[in-house]
């Protein structure tokens, strides 16, 4: 099972002498954030039981996990360094087909009724008859470099739900994490037949992807049972409403499991500092759930499922510790995966705005014990970036921006999630206890094909 963490943001300047950043990096609470074009090092990730993960918005330690199954050879174990070459099959051209979505306001109650020819959009085992074909297994190969028995082949699990059906492929959306790293990407549509799929793109801080299997390549008699989903409006869910999660959990495909919408716009902090408002429910989630759907009643599907949390003990905890937690699983909202997947059918890529910083938060704790301003230490400033336009510099500390009391790596990467390529921020710092400010414009970051 692969650990729940984001790489995109890393430290880039840790041999770098200076008195305030060591003092920062001695801090227990150090974030790091980092905004490059180019991919970084990959972060071990480990496959075996639920995995401990720390800094989540709960205000405690918990164990979060992603459901993405992951085996070395046959059996489940550790996994040393992730290190495969990103090889996988990529599609050249974005996809460009018009409509990609069969939206739920396009397809009322009675045409979802017609699609199951059923007259009764409740019942379960019709939504399981119809749907179950259009979610997918999705296999991720690869090969790492282990530290004692060098290359190894692994496999990764994971699912895959069908949202487009065009005249040349079948495009499938998952998570990011159930296709990162890969060497090779297959496709089971009966569970058993495996295709070989193309990456399409896909986006880490999401975790959302987009894979392409062609038309020509599937069996005929698979291929007449396939249709695409309906996507909901996963804005109008609510507490208490009944779904169904359809993955292949540990290799057993199709598997459903039922349950209700226990939470919405739940908000986990991740490794790059993007908080994700998503979707919890209390229906089973387990690994290789990881890209699966989650539907509603009406059989529209209103989140990607890809997160559960498993304890809330943690590797700092004495010998695990923490609290068994069960039915705590999480969805990315349909509505956020509409958005993602459009950009990268239509560009190609993802792109996002970006200020062009390296920074580590600096506490109220570590402020007070080295004589600096609570805020942001830059740590980097991008070549021909915003930020460095504007004249920010090295050993900067951001004390807010457009005064909404930003002084975190997590507020200023969230803040920096809802604007848009060519506004402009105001930025306010200490530079050696001068309070300066400066008009920065936010540039376009491209996000490649594989998410970095």
């Amino acid at each position: 099972m692969a650990e729940y963490r984001r790489t995109e943001w890393d430290v880039v300047d840790e041999y770098q002498q200076v008195t305030a950043s060591d003092a920062i990096d001695t801090a227990e609470q150090t974030v790091n954030y980092q905004e490059h074009y180019q991919p970084y090092p990959r972060e071990e990730r480990v496959a075996e039981t639920p995995v401990a993960k720390k800094g989540l918005g709960f205000g405690k330690l918990l164990a979060l996990v992603l459901v993405g199954a992951l085996a070395a050879g046959s059996a489940f174990g550790f996994v040393f360094n992730m290190t495969g070459a990103n090889e996988v099959s990529q599609a050249t051209e974005p996809e460009k087909n018009g409509d990609y979505f069969i939206e739920a306001e396009q397809q009322p109650a009675e045409r979802v009724a017609q699609l199951f020819n059923q007259k009764d959009v409740n019942s379960i085992p019709a939504l399981y008859k119809q749907l179950a074909p259009n979610v997918v297994s999705i296999t991720n190969k690869a090969e790492i470099e282990d530290f004692f028995y060098g290359k190894q082949s692994v496999e990764g699990s994971g699912t895959g739900v069908i949202f487009n059906i065009n005249e040349d492929s079948v495009l499938i959306v998952t998570n990011h994490h159930v296709i990162d790293n890969a060497d090779q990407l297959l496709v089971a549509f009966d569970g058993e037949n495996t295709i070989q799929a193309q990456l399409i793109g896909s986006d880490e801080p999401t975790d959302i992807a987009v894979i392409k299997v062609n038309k020509k390549d599937i069996p005929s008699e698979i291929l007449a049972g396939l249709n695409a989903v309906v996507l909901g409006d996963s804005d109008k869910a609510q507490v208490g409403e009944m779904v169904v999660a359809i993955g292949n959990p540990l290799g057993y495909d199709d598997t459903l499991t039922v349950g209700f919408v226990s939470g919405i716009n739940r908000k986990l902090d991740t490794s790059s500092g993007r908080q994700i408002g998503l979707l919890q429910t209390d229906a089973s989630i387990n690994p290789g759930n990881s890209g699966g759907a989650l539907v509603n009643m009406r059989g529209e599907l209103i989140g990607i499922n890809s997160i559960k949390i498993t304890n809330t003990g943690g590797r700092n905890s004495v010998f695990g510790g923490g609290v068994s937690v069960d039915n705590m699983g999480f969805a990315i909202p349909v509505n956020v995966v509409k958005e993602v997947v459009d950009e990268i059918l239509t560009k190609g890529y993802v792109s996002k705005p970006y200020m062009g910083i390296a920074g580590k938060t600096v506490t109220k704790e570590i402020a007070k014990e080295y004589n600096l301003s609570e805020g942001i230490f830059v740590s980097e400033v991008q070549a021909h970036s915003g930020a460095a336009d504007a004249g920010l510099k090295y050993g900067d500390i951001i004390t807010d921006v457009d005064a909404k009391g930003i002084k975190t790596i997590n507020d200023l990467v969230n803040y920096l999630y809802d604007k848009k390529i060519g506004d402009k921020i105001k930025v306010k710092v200490d530079r050696k206890g001068k309070i300066l400010e400066f008009d920065v414009e936010l540039k376009e970051k491209v996000v490649t094909p594989d998410g970095k």
